[in-house]
């Protein structure tokens, strides 16, 4: 399982678990949450925010992803089988807000494009579509496998398939299918390694991580490259910034040009002998979730592109694997 989210600024925020959130410190213009795990069965996914004195709340069953909608927070549980939705209030206050059931379905990753969510579903082999005016499930997009995560360039919706069938022993599947956002049908299936996790857009492009391996399809030609990364450092988070494309690697994080080459001279090293779980950047600066025995508590490392490590928080929650951050008064980051 794998999730999401981080903190940056003077902080403020958050208490509690279903009915309530307090805390009245001083505003700020940011906020970075993390989403831990938990451990599996356990009822102990847990939001946080990064600061001195930060608080957390519980969200429910294997937390897994989140998004950002204007002032509302979108938390994904797998194991609930729910979206746990929070207000965020213009002094950066957090309150729960209600709850999406997805009816056993298997949510894994959120998107929000315009005013709808597109949530892939891996038990119920779909991906939901939610109206973030309404808050209602409005549509399901039918899938040939069990999907994981989601990408757009605003014309079409790109999701990873990651399982034939996650019901069925997790077998592996590997395709990438496009959808038309306009139809909510499938234009396009493409063929990588199996079992593809992460996907990132840029530039009529598409990155996908499979486990050791990487893959590029060129929207344009339609032209699939895979490599095998062979050496076993890889981890599975990929990410795009300022037209660059990361991945975690060998205790750090490192860019790749457009053949999958490493760019060795971009690498920067955690300085950690622990997991790097999941990894996001804003505004300059990188965010890792680090485990050393997926147990809470553990720690997020914020470093800088000279690979100076700017701050250092412990969480207290088990896998810290997803990034979100909020700004107030202006147009809101969504980050996986």
């Amino acid at each position: 399982m794998k999730i999401i989210n981080i903190i940056v600024g003077i902080l403020l925020i958050v208490g509690c678990s279903d009915d309530s959130v307090t805390n009245s410190q001083a505003a700020s213009s940011e906020v970075a949450f993390v989403l831990c795990e938990g451990n599996m069965n356990s009822n102990n996914a847990s939001l946080h925010t990064l600061s001195e004195d930060a608080l957390s709340i519980t969200t429910g069953d294997t937390g897994n992803s989140m998004a950002i909608y204007i002032n509302n927070l979108l938390v994904v549980n797998n194991g609930s089988s729910n979206i746990v939705i929070y207000t965020i209030s213009s002094e950066g206050i957090t309150e729960y807000a209600s709850t999406i059931d997805l009816n056993g379905s298997g949510p894994r990753e959120i998107l929000v494009i315009d005013d709808k969510a597109y949530v892939t579903q891996a038990l119920a082999k779909n991906i939901a579509v939610i109206d973030l005016n309404t808050m209602e499930v409005i549509n399901h997009i039918m899938l040939n496998g069990s999907p994981e995560d989601l990408a757009t360039d605003n014309t079409s919706l790109f999701v990873t398939i990651m399982y034939i069938d996650y019901n069925n022993g997790w077998d592996g599947s590997n395709l990438i299918s496009q959808i038309n956002l306009t139809t909510s049908e499938i234009d396009t299936t493409y063929e990588v390694q199996t079992s593809p996790i992460n996907i990132e857009y840029n530039n009529q492009k598409l990155y996908i991580s499979s486990y050791s391996w990487s893959s590029i399809i060129d929207l344009s030609s339609k032209v699939v490259n895979t490599v095998n990364n062979v050496d076993g450092n890889y981890g599975n988070d990929i990410t795009v910034y300022n037209n660059t494309v990361y991945r975690v690697y060998n205790k750090g994080i490192i860019s790749m040009d457009d053949e999958l080459n490493l760019l060795e001279d971009t690498y920067i090293d955690a300085t950690t002998n622990n997991t790097i779980y999941s990894m996001s950047i804003n505004s300059d600066l990188i965010y890792l979730g680090v485990t050393d025995d997926w147990q809470s508590p553990d720690s997020v490392f914020v470093l800088d592109f000279e690979g100076h490590e700017v701050s250092r928080y412990e969480v207290n929650g088990a896998s810290p694997g997803s990034f979100v951050f909020w700004k107030s008064n202006q147009l809101n980051i969504n980050a996986n």
